[in-house]
């Protein structure tokens, strides 16, 4: 699996501005439950793995959270099990 990060530039209230698009890990985040499910891997014990909270990983798995940290942490959790 190969995400990429696209870059955009613009000017915006003459200010110029630059946004990173970050990568979409629809795909990693089924793999990811998919995973769990089948080995019977609750959130919670994956969230403590990663030392992290129950919600903030079930709000990265179920998309709620879009965020740099959120893309991260799926991409971690795809290489450390080799999910690709």
């Amino acid at each position: 699996m190969i995400f990429s990060i696209e870059i955009a530039y613009g000017w915006e209230g003459g200010i110029y501005k630059e946004a990173i698009k970050m990568p979409e890990t629809i795909n990693g985040r089924e793999k990811i439950k998919a995973y769990l499910s089948a080995n019977d891997i609750s959130i919670a014990s994956l969230a403590t793995m990663y030392g992290m909270s129950k919600q903030d990983l079930s709000d990265y798995l179920a998309g709620r959270k879009k965020n740099p940290k959120a893309n991260q942490v799926i991409l971690k959790i795809i290489s450390d099990f080799k999910l690709s």
